[in-house]
């Protein structure tokens, strides 16, 4: 017989007396111990952890919560599955793209000026953006390639060609391509403002007519030619930058 120093109950050996002081809630409180508490979903609780597990195996609030579990983990792992795909599909895409890239048109100044019938004065109003839909729809259709657009990068293929990165180049090519068809337009339409103006003065309608929205318009073009200008010279400034960011918008 072992009896307890705790609570003084008395067991047939020492492997009882020991679950006994391990398990025995009233005797863990004299002990000064806390008890485990093993708690099922369902709110029962248990001081054997064997014990918890066999009412489990019967329990229908741990059952029902335990599929969920396994379906919401499924539809985790598949999620993962996915992101797997996709990153190990990132080769083909990589693949793909060269085949494309391989596939191009090479951007010829004969191209470019094989569509300068496209080129209007409405066209070259509107400033970069306009110059950049004018490209995107003829010149440079179907012959660009946009390869990180955050950093404004694009490839394609040269007059020679070689692939190309270089969308400075790109913009200096093109604006050297319609220099002679833009410079004419812009001219031909600062001269008709500059005949409007001398109209309005020689008849004297100063004073019923916008000269103003004229003046304002005929600066407007001056200033196009001095910017395409320094473009088809090769000058990497906020004009150029932002035909570029236009292109890539479109592609």
């Amino acid at each position: 017989m072992s009896r307890c120093i705790y609570c003084n109950n008395v067991f047939t050996n020492n492997k009882t007396l020991s679950r006994h002081q391990k398990e025995a809630k009233y005797c863990l409180k004299l002990q000064g111990k806390t008890h485990n508490v093993y708690i099922c979903t369902c709110g029962k609780e248990y001081t054997l952890l064997s014990s918890l597990n066999r009412h489990r195996d019967s329990c229908p609030e741990y059952q029902n919560k335990h599929t969920d579990q396994n379906i919401a983990l499924q539809d985790i792992i598949k999620q993962y599955e996915n992101i797997i795909h996709t990153l190990c599909s990132k080769k083909d895409i990589h693949n793909n793209r060269s085949v494309v890239l391989n596939n191009l048109q090479p951007i010829t100044d004969d191209d470019i000026k094989d569509t300068l019938d496209y080129l209007t004065l409405d066209i070259i109003q509107l400033g970069p953006k306009g110059y950049a839909d004018y490209a995107n729809s003829y010149p440079f259709k179907d012959k660009l390639i946009c390869t990180d657009r955050s950093r404004k990068k694009i490839r394609y293929k040269t007059s020679n060609g070689d692939i190309s990165d270089d969308s400075r180049k790109l913009a200096k090519n093109f604006f050297q391509a319609i220099s002679e068809k833009n410079t004419t337009l812009l001219n031909n339409a600062c001269s008709d403002i500059h005949e409007e103006i001398k109209l309005i003065i020689a008849e004297n309608r100063v004073y019923d007519s916008d000269i103003t929205s004229l003046l304002s318009k005929a600066s407007m073009i001056q200033d196009m030619l001095i910017r395409t200008g320094k473009a088809a010279n090769g000058l990497d400034d906020e004009f150029t930058q932002e035909f570029i960011t236009h292109v890539i918008k479109k592609l």
